[in-house]
């Protein structure tokens, strides 16, 4: 328990703030939006230490959140011109598409290239270390201040279809708030466990409530719950931690959704 003290607790990290930030998602219908920006924010991890930089390093962490930051501003204006011909999110899947390709060029560079590719998609959430969950925290805290002051704004560029141009701003500082958060995200847990807890804890809230501030207790619990379970399976029969934590999640979901059929029939 000692050893999945810290792996936990950055998951309930990963699920509060992601399940926030999942509901927007799912309001939008930009599914993709999260593994697109961490598929840019990967790319930019790849670029910097092609470039000589540690990864964990200030500078390594800077080249990535600019490529997520450019990726904001791409979503935004793609926003703008969003129309019935060219959704954004064919958008979002051209710039994803275009970043793993990117990424797996650049990881052609690198002489274990198999495993930083496994690395960057699934990530090893077993290894995160105290100072680095500490510094994600902060972070997350800041992002989460920043989104609470300015709730309704934030909420009310997410429900509209085409948000007016003076609300290009409030959609500029969504994305590029998000591409942070997604920035440090995939340094601690992966590409794949990264969108699975942005999409899955959301989609199980929506289906179980509609009150939005139940959601967001809903979201933040499933998520923690399916990664403490996928903790202990990846433990106990020496799996991945991060693949443990995502069919967890699918398998939680896959419960959520029956249930909440068995539920509405009677009605």
């Amino acid at each position: 328990m000692s050893i999945l003290l810290i792996p936990f607790l950055a998951c309930a990290l990963l699920a509060a703030i992601h399940g926030y930030f999942g509901l927007h998602v799912l309001k939008r219908g930009v599914i993709f939006l999260d593994i697109a920006l961490a598929q840019l924010a990967s790319l930019g991890a790849l670029v910097g230490s092609i470039a000589g930089l540690a990864m964990g390093s200030p500078q390594g962490y800077a080249v990535s959140a600019a490529f997520t930051l450019v990726g904001a501003i791409i979503f935004t204006l793609s926003r703008t011109t969003y129309s019935r011909e060219i959704p954004q999110e064919a958008i979002i899947g051209i710039v994803y598409v275009v970043a793993a390709a990117a990424s797996i060029a650049a990881l052609s560079r690198f002489p274990s290239a198999g495993h930083q590719l496994q690395e960057m998609m699934i990530g090893n959430i077993l290894f995160v270390w105290p100072p680095d969950l500490v510094k994600t925290a902060i972070l997350y805290a800041v992002v989460g201040a920043i989104h609470l002051i300015f709730y309704r704004q934030f909420w009310a560029v997410s429900t509209e279809t085409s948000p007016p141009r003076q609300a290009l701003w409030w959609d500029f500082a969504f994305y590029a708030t998000f591409g942070l958060i997604v920035t440090s995200s995939v340094k601690l847990a992966g590409v794949l466990l990264v969108f699975m807890l942005l999409v899955a804890p959301a989609t199980a809230a929506l289906l179980l409530s509609r009150h939005r501030l139940t959601q967001l207790g809903i979201a933040w619990g499933f998520g923690t719950v399916c990664s403490g379970i996928g903790l202990l399976t990846a433990v106990r029969w020496d799996f991945p931690p991060g693949a443990a934590i995502i069919v967890t999640c699918g398998i939680g979901l896959l419960g959520v959704w029956t249930a909440s059929r068995i539920r509405i029939r009677p009605r």
